[in-house]
């Protein structure tokens, strides 16, 4: 919490200071930027900028206040977020919120509520949170982190104030990740990233290398009509949401990276340089490789359903075959080839 924050969110850290060093700081908060870019981070050191009662720089990590919150345990900071196995952040989760925000603060200065990712809130609880922004009390300021604001209900943007974190440099991303892990493939890592350093990291963790080549055989074997479809999608379910989520990225990169080649795009959008993967052929089906892409977005909102997920990634997988089905033969090479 008190360690420097990673340099690309300096810029958007010096801003906050001034904001809240001002004659009138604000009392809600909308951070913006793309998974893994630390919306997160930023929001907690924002929270322990606040609730630190230290003398000199904030947060100082010394006080009561700071010790409070490296426990994880400081009475005047909240995070709202999804209960467990859901997507979303409910109403009856907000006002027992508004509830707690309408008393006094344990320490007699702020609090401060978190809420990640703001988009996970639904219809109702957006509504019921946008009259504490409204008509905030005193001493409480509201923190908001998301991912994509196309999600967020206008009338919730409007009363925060906004501040986009932008990704770094396909250079600064792939120095800091290998300051990190000196013996990644940085720029592998990132290109399944989009760009985003700390959700590299993350992949990185989860062993993403194993996955790449899984999905490069699935793909091959997929195109040359040799692939198990219904062995394959009871294999990717029995691996976990975590198992089938990496694979649902590797496949919205490897479709994305298809479509835009195939449109005559030679590079990534993130890196600027040639992705490595499979080349799509130039008789690939367009139309079939966006109705894939549909059925991955669709595939990772309802991977935490009742949805029978076998029978979706099986669907998956035919609706690929399909797209596959006008080459004439399957290029081998892969990521790193």
């Amino acid at each position: 919490m008190f360690s420097a924050l990673p340099p690309w969110l300096e810029s958007p850290q010096r801003q906050l200071r001034e904001a809240f060093s001002g004659a009138r700081p604000p009392h809600a908060v909308l951070l913006l930027g793309a998974e893994g870019l630390g919306g997160e981070l930023l929001a907690g050191w924002i929270a322990a900028r606040v609730l630190c009662v230290g003398k000199g720089s904030r947060p100082c990590g010394q006080c009561r206040s700071c010790a409070a919150i490296s426990r994880g345990g400081h009475p005047d900071l909240r995070w709202l977020t999804p209960l467990e196995d859901s997507k979303q952040i409910r109403i009856d989760e907000v006002r027992e919120l508004i509830v707690d925000l309408a008393l006094k603060s344990h320490q007699g200065g702020y609090k401060v509520v978190i809420v990640f990712p703001a988009e996970s809130l639904n219809t109702n609880a957006a509504n019921a949170l946008l009259k504490t922004l409204e008509e905030p009390a005193p001493q409480t300021l509201l923190v908001l982190v998301a991912h994509r604001r196309a999600r967020l209900p206008a009338t919730i943007v409007s009363r925060c104030q906004r501040l986009v974190i932008s990704a770094p440099t396909s250079a600064a991303a792939g120095e800091w990740l290998r300051e990190q892990l000196p013996d990644s493939d940085a720029p592998a890592l990132l290109r399944f990233a989009r760009g985003a350093p700390l959700r590299a990291l993350d992949l990185a963790a989860r062993e993403f290398g194993t996955i790449d080549r899984d999905m490069r055989e699935v793909v091959d074997r997929l195109g040359r009509g040799a692939l198990d479809v219904p062995a394959a999608a009871d294999s990717w379910t029995r691996a976990g949401k975590g198992g089938l989520a990496d694979r649902v990225t590797w496949l919205e990169t490897w479709v994305t990276e298809g479509i835009a080649r195939a449109l005559g795009g030679t590079e990534t959008a993130q890196t600027g340089a040639s992705c490595g993967l499979p080349a799509a052929h130039e008789t690939l089906k367009i139309r079939g490789l966006y109705r894939v892409l549909d059925r991955l977005q669709q595939l990772r909102v309802t991977s935490t359903t009742s949805l029978n997920m076998t029978m979706a990634v099986e669907s998956l997988l035919l609706d690929l075959r399909q797209a596959l089905g006008a080459t004439a033969k399957r290029p081998t090479h892969g990521v790193g080839n």
